[in-house]
């Protein structure tokens, strides 16, 4: 008794949830000046529709309630009350229909646009849709509806609601149109979302207002819905813990049997429950279907499938373990037993080995919180700023216009200011430190904003000369800035006998920058820098050196290192009152992590630098590298309106050729080839950028350029690529990341463990793993099982892992091969392959010639010899497609 007691109130408490879902996207449906038709089966829709109405009503919305019933057909609309929300005496069955019609909608005009609700809408009459129609050609009234689907739809077909102007929607029980999942992420999110991110919300939920709902609330409130550029965009996978919850939640509420048919549909694909094996309820598989948690689709008309959403899938994915799966295969003759088999004894959903930091406190930062970090910076610099600039107008001299300089250099956005200090100072006298710094600023001026950079600037003006005790610092200085900005130098400048740090530093930079390591690069690290710092100088000596040592770690092929290292700095930045380092810390760290596969973290972490305005110095070569950065990382996510903003405003900064990665104008030219469809002209363009890098000498720019082209037009630069044997400028571990792009470009099993052991040999283990994982899976997916069982074991012999699923980081951000294109009658074939071509025919009601053409031509895309591997590769394609794993590894 008791147990039926509490069966009885389980069963009200689902019900009562899905009323308040179905209530609560009738609402939504409604704010978004949407009208809409409540057909929930059975006496549910009248409790959602009374319900609907009373919320309006305590809102304070107007709504005109129509109740038709059976014995109201034929009468007039005055028997409706029209006298009573207009006010004046009733219409009897004289009046006209263009009388009621007018007066009708001079109420809705007096009242605000009310909405009308109609009970029992299968029930109007004839003369009620046409003063309907008519009223709506003249107002935007919206209508609120409730009955039979069935019936209702033959209403609206006879009465020509096809041809009405005004937006009548149907809502399925569990599904929303594409319009109204627009409506609503509108509503939620706010202005700006990104076509993008809603095409992804609906294909990923299929419309069901549950599943759009956990989405876009758990985005906002997880991070991965996102406002960048003026657009909410996605920001990364569209998952986490929360919208896991969420999931359960929405699933806990449906009975056992349902959720087990939500099981098997998950681990089968889209399959045909009664072919799978169990036994299934026809009524509750249409119930499914109408509340729009299953689709079933009938391409042929005699074999339908059922899918679920991908969003469930995704859930059923990441909490399913494999003994449940492989309970659901029990008894069934699938051929994915034997890869999930393979899948639990050596692909383990969490590599044994540590994985590089997911997270890092200068990740976590948003453009909201970048801008309070600037204001309050800004508010240290104003002070000192005020102070200075005051002290410079009352005493002119070279020491206060030193200290008024160093705050205008730190903020760098106002070169007018400095060269208005510069203009009324003249030039220094005598050999004062503070005169030596101050013509160190000119200097870096005149590169900088005048292009005053000719032959020797240094010795033609004597500086080197007047002040002897800095004359390493001069050179230093100046060759420092010819080499980022790709100017000529004499080469004796590189073989100075001098201990300078300020010389050694700028002679690692070049150095770096033109491919070679350098032998001092251990010299000016900050710890042993520590104790003998320079009482001068203190922005560019810290700057040369913070930027000196990131080429350094970039022209070793340090590119992990150099990144945890750059982050580091951000967050020691933070504390500082100088936003420069912010700046072009930032750069490096995102140049290391758009190496190391992670756009999102690179996008955000340049994202958060443009929350404030463009520098105007030094700092502005390392902003516009950060603009083409995300240009790179917007195209290769498919934004082609946001690579437009990021090429105006790169456009808009007027930076001239670097010698800085990332900073070639022929990669914003190639963008905006290929944004205009002119793939042959953007690799033409490319490949002209690293001929120009490599014969300036500018290397770690040919480097990056080579990277870009690869990931960017595939094998159509590769065999173009061997004339600038960049391999041997380069040092030996970006030798190998090189050869470690174009593996992963051709996607052979063979190169990708042999670049996994050359790169794990150098100590590379985090760009080894990726090689590895993509080479297990490429070898289980071919049924090379044995092999991959090999490759597993080295890569669980790694010291660091790339992430918690390699497959994932390389799906999202290297350009592979082309898709084997199988067509889904093709791959549902293939998956069977281990069967004979007979007992294939009599499953899917074809002939065995058409199964073995099928399947010759399936053999033939994937390139695998023989039928059991077919079958193997089909259904690892199949679970690739349907996971977000590997679905960039396949398909791109």
């Amino acid at each position: 008794m008791f147990d039926k007691r509490n069966e009885l109130e389980g069963a009200t408490m689902r019900q009562e949830t899905f009323f308040v879902s179905e209530i609560e996207k009738a609402m939504v449906a409604i704010n978004q000046r949407l009208s809409v038709h409540i057909s929930t089966l059975g006496e549910g829709r009248q409790v959602v529709f009374a319900r609907v109405v009373s919320l309006l009503e305590g809102e304070g919305r107007r709504v005109y309630r129509i109740r038709c019933s059976k014995g109201l057909s034929g009468e007039p609309l005055a028997a409706l009350r029209l006298s009573d929300f207009w006010g004046e005496s009733r219409l009897d069955e004289t009046t006209s229909v263009s009388r009621i019609v007018s007066t009708f909608a001079a109420a809705i005009f007096k009242n605000r646009l009310p909405i009308i609700a109609i009970e029992n809408v299968e029930h109007v009459d004839p003369l009620t849709w046409a003063v309907i129609e008519a009223i709506e050609m003249r107002t935007r009234v919206q209508l609120v509806t409730c009955g039979d689907r069935m019936t209702s739809s033959r209403i609206q077909e006879k009465n020509g609601l096809a041809d009405f102007a005004w937006p009548w929607k149907e809502i399925p029980i569990g599904g929303l149109s594409f319009v109204e999942v627009s409506a609503y992420v509108a509503r939620e999110v706010g202005e700006g979302v990104e076509p993008e991110l809603i095409r992804r919300v609906y294909m990923e939920t299929r419309g069901h207002f549950d599943l759009v709902k956990a989405v876009v609330q758990t985005g906002l409130s997880e991070g991965f819905i996102v406002l960048r550029g003026g657009e909410w965009v996605l920001d990364g996978e569209m998952w986490s813990s929360l919208t896991e919850q969420y999931l359960w939640f929405f699933l806990d509420r449906l009975p056992k049997e349902m959720l087990e048919m939500l099981e098997v549909l998950a681990v089968c694909g889209g399959a045909k429950l009664e072919d799978i094996g169990g036994t299934f309820s026809e009524t509750l598989l249409r119930q499914l279907v109408e509340e729009g948690i299953v689709t079933s689709t009938d391409p042929d008309k005699k074999t339908p499938t059922q899918t679920i959403p991908p969003i469930l899938d995704r859930y059923f994915e990441e909490t399913m373990t494999l003994a449940r799966r492989k309970e659901i295969f029990q008894g069934c003759d699938h051929p994915k037993a034997e890869y999930l088999n393979f899948r639990e004894t050596n692909i383990q959903d969490a590599p044994k080995v540590a994985s590089w930091p997911t997270s890092h406190p200068a990740l976590e930062r948003t453009r909201a919180a970048d801008v309070a970090l600037a204001g309050m910076l800004r508010a240290k610099w104003r002070t000192s700023y005020e102070r200075t600039r005051a002290d410079w107008l009352e005493r002119p001299s070279a020491e206060t216009a030193l200290l008024y300089l160093r705050a205008l250099f730190v903020w760098e956005g106002n070169p007018g200011a400095v060269a208005e200090v510069f203009r009324d100072l003249g030039s220094t006298e005598g050999e004062s430190d503070a005169a030596a710094e101050i013509e160190v600023l000119r200097l870096s001026y005149r590169y900088l904003v005048e292009s005053e950079h000719g032959d020797a600037v240094v010795v033609q003006e004597g500086l080197d000369k007047r002040f002897p005790r800095f004359s390493d610092v001069f050179f230093g200085s100046e060759l420092f800035l010819r080499g980022m900005l790709a100017l000529p130098y004499e080469e004796n400048d590189l073989t100075r006998d001098t201990s300078n740090f300020f010389y050694l530093r700028s002679l690692i930079y070049v150095r770096a920058l033109k491919g070679s390591v350098s032998e001092h690069l251990d010299e000016i690290l900050p710890e042993t820098m520590a104790a003998s710092r320079d009482p001068q100088f203190p922005r560019q000596r810290d700057t040369a050196t913070y930027l000196s040592i990131a080429a350094g770690m970039f022209a070793d092929g340090r590119i992990v290192e150099l990144t945890g290292w750059s982050l580091d700095l951000i967050e020691a930045a933070m504390e500082e009152p100088d936003y420069r380092f912010v700046i072009q810390h930032s750069y490096n760290a995102a140049l290391g992590l758009y190496l190391m596969g992670r756009l999102e973290e690179a996008a955000s972490l340049a994202d958060a630098v443009f929350a404030n305005g463009d520098p105007a110095l030094f700092s502005r070569y390392f902003y516009a590298g950060l603009l083409l950065l995300s240009a790179l990382i917007a195209y290769r996510q498919g934004r082609e309106t946001v690579v437009r903003r990021f090429l105006e405003h790169y456009h808009a900064m007027g930076v001239s050729d670097a010698a800085l990665p990332c900073l070639a104008p022929e990669i914003a030219t190639a963008l905006q080839q290929l944004i205009d469809q002119k793939p042959g002209k953007a690799t033409a363009t490319l490949l002209a950028g690293i001929a120009r890098t490599v014969a300036q000498g500018s290397v770690l720019a040919a480097f990056f350029l080579t990277v870009v082209s690869i990931q960017l037009c595939g094998k159509r630069v590769v065999s173009q690529l061997e004339a600038f044997d960049l391999g041997s400028r380069v040092s030996p571990k970006l030798s190998l990341f090189l050869q470690f792009t174009q593996a992963l470009l051709k996607g052979d099993p063979e190169q990708l463990v042999s670049a996994g052991a050359a790169l794990a040999a150098e100590g590379e283990d985090y760009f080894a793993s990726i090689a590895y994982g993509l080479a297990i899976d490429s070898l289980a997916r071919s049924g090379e099982l044995k092999e991959a069982k090999t490759v597993a074991e080295l890569r669980d012999s790694l010291s660091i892992a790339a992430a918690h699923e390699p497959l994932k980081l390389v799906a999202a951000t290297l350009d592979l091969r082309p898709s084997p294109r199988l067509t889904p009658r093709e791959l549902e074939l293939a998956a069977h392959a281990n069967l004979s071509n007979q007992e294939i025919a009599n499953r899917f009601s074809l002939s065995p010639r058409t199964v073995e053409n099928h399947l010759q031509h399936a053999r033939e895309k994937l390139n695998v010899p023989d039928r059991r591997s077919l079958a193997a590769a089909a259904t690892a394609l199949q679970e690739s497609n349907r996971g977000r794993t590997a679905r960039g590894i396949i398909g791109g």
